[in-house]
């Protein structure tokens, strides 16, 4: 498999964006406010005034802030605007969301309370950052009540749920809850969520049973909310049920893979450490709560909309580092990478995200070009806590810098430490594999692949590398080009895949298939030169040299991998009539 294939293949696997699924591409702020779930406010003022006069240059500035991600910026410009119109509520709001984007929940506070009387509508984002601040200073009396309603908005009813049942907690003294507040529908992901928030309350309240059977439910929907399952893992480790306690544990792992969290109370089941279920504070569960509900909006949204919910999140509990990772995540994303290191450095030693926490940092610093620094960073993190999971994305950093002696060592560790736990993970044989390829092993990598196979037959990114890997050999061509299939049947929407399916073709001499699975690929992936290689191969095999010329002169100027470059510019000197090999290529 070709350099960009195997980058691709790995990519979310193991690496810097494994940790949940965060959110990509910006969006102009009127619809982030709308995509939030928040009720309308009134777009007149400055937003429909004549946007060429030049005292409206800050909007303009804000709103372009805001299309490039920079919600900072944002915030500032329309902050600025906000002068000069105190009573444009739309201004304020749009000032509070982006600070709140941009990770900057002491600005969002003060905007909010500076402003708490020029706002009359009852869903804004001032009356729930008030709301946020009343609840994190422990005024439960005056956020139990705190309603939503459908009509006010989504983001309104998350935070007002949590809120409403945490404060009832923060009030109780004889341990006797109101019913757990819920209003309207709900998909079956926010069922899931709530399941888990409402065992995690009644956990705290000491209802023990009520809150077993609530995790319970959650776990059997489907629901994967690593505070929900380390919750549900606990009480069961607590209530001597070690066995469920531990299956739990395997089936996440073969589901999702490596979390911090769920790492961290599997080490102390093997290790027989007593384990209790946790018992939150007010903030801390409300905090909680709503971590909760964001994972499961950021699953359905684009854009930034997910960072309100985690900034939110950070107001409740400044030491919810789960949501730390994620708005780091998110600001990666956005290429603001120096605020993706500044939340990151929140993140200590005595947190179980501490591994995740400098993988990622390594991972910014490599994105900065600071390659050294990258692996100084991250040689530091595993001489201080050698853990699972930080061995696995500090694994997938080296791979992305070509040490993959290195990444195959970090692999093997975790594979052999899983071993003696009698416990096989197909990611590990997967990764390690990958390494054992690039370093032209490729009997050892075969095995791995194979093996990874006995233990997730259907995983598409398996089937994939390994059909590709046999095609490109000229070994197996019949069952890889199955396998290919299965693999593209999975993941129609993969270029990768599909090009090893143009490519099966193409070692098969159906050249006419070829052409129409790789042009496919490249429209699917257009800058990915392994598919502009093939899709130059085949046009030359039916006659379209033209063509074939065109795509092979994309990779000879755009690939960076030289032996690929070399020998696209030999093809287009010499056409596929030159049998090169790649040491005639490297002289």
């Amino acid at each position: 498999m070709k350099k960009s294939q195997l980058q691709t293949a790995f990519s979310g696997l193991f690496g810097q964006t494994a940790f949940w699924k965060s959110v990509l591409v910006g969006s102009a702020c009127i619809s982030m406010a709308s995509c939030a779930g928040l009720s309308s406010t009134n777009s007149g003022g400055l937003a429909d005034l004549d946007e060429n006069r030049p005292q409206y240059a800050d909007y303009l500035s804000a709103r372009y802030a805001g299309l490039m991600r920079d919600g900072g910026s944002a915030s500032t410009y329309y902050s600025q605007a906000l002068k000069r119109a105190p009573d444009d509520e739309s201004l304020l709001e749009r000032a509070i969301i982006y600070a709140l984007v941009a990770g900057d929940t002491k600005q969002a506070l003060k905007l909010a309370k500076e402003n708490a009387s020029n706002t009359q509508d009852n869903g804004s984002m001032v009356e729930i950052l008030l709301a946020v601040d009343k609840f994190s200073r422990e005024k439960y009396k005056s956020t139990v009540n705190f309603q939503g309603e459908l009509s006010t908005g989504l983001m309104r009813n998350v935070v007002a749920r949590s809120l409403r049942n945490w404060s009832q907690l923060g009030l109780q003294e004889e341990g006797v809850l109101l019913p757990i507040a819920y209003t309207g529908k709900e998909s079956r992901l926010f069922r899931g969520v709530r399941l888990y928030s409402d065992g995690l309350l009644q956990l705290a309240n000491g209802q023990d049973q009520q809150a077993l059977e609530s995790l319970e439910k959650a776990w059997k929907l489907g629901g994967r909310y690593p505070v929900g399952v380390d919750a549900l893992v606990r009480l069961h480790a607590e209530k001597g049920d070690l066995d469920a306690a531990k299956n739990i544990v395997d089936q996440f792992y073969e589901e999702i893979g490596d979390n911090p969290l769920i790492d961290q109370v599997d080490k102390d089941l093997r290790a027989g450490i007593d384990i209790s279920a946790p018992r939150l504070s007010p903030n801390e569960g409300a905090a909680s709560s709503i971590l909760g509900f964001a994972l499961a909006i950021a699953a359905g949204q684009s854009g930034d909309i997910a960072n309100l919910y985690y900034s939110i999140v950070l107001l409740l509990d400044p030491d919810q580092d789960a949501a730390r990772l994620l708005l780091a995540d998110s600001m990666r994303s956005a290429d603001r990478l120096d605020a993706a290191i500044e939340q990151l450095q929140y993140i200590d030693d005595r947190s179980v995200y501490y591994g995740a926490a400098r993988a990622r940092e390594a991972w910014v610093l490599y994105d900065q070009d600071k390659h050294d620094s990258a692996i100084n960073l991250a040689q530091t993190a595993l001489e201080t806590k050698p853990g699972r999971s930080l061995k696995m994305q500090i694994g997938d950093l080296y791979r992305s810098l070509e040490m993959y002696e290195q990444a195959e060592q970090l692999f093997d560790d975790v594979f052999n430490k899983d071993a003696e736990e009698g416990f096989v993970d197909w990611r590990v044989l997967f990764a390690r594999a990958g390494m054992r390829d690039k370093l032209l092993r490729w009997e050892e990598a075969e095995a791995d692949l194979i093996a990874a196979l006995g233990y997730a037959p259907d995983r598409p990114e398996v089937l994939n590398y390994l059909g590709y890997s046999w095609v490109d050999r000229g070994v197996n061509i019949d069952r890889a080009f199955q396998m290919i299939q299965s693999a593209m049947e999975q993941r129609p929407d993969q270029g990768y895949i599909r090009d090893s399916l143009g490519w099966a073709y193409y070692r098969l001499s159906h050249y006419e298939k070829a052409v129409k699975f790789l042009e496919e690929a490249a429209a699917l992936d257009p800058s990915d030169p392994v598919i502009n290689d093939h899709l130059g191969d085949a046009y030359w095999r039916i006659g379209r040299h033209t063509q074939a010329e065109y795509q092979w002169s994309r990779v000879a100027q755009y690939s960076e991998d030289p032996f690929l470059k070399a020998s696209a510019k030999q093809k287009l000197q010499h056409g596929l009539d030159a049998q090169l090999t790649e040491l005639q290529v490297s002289k």
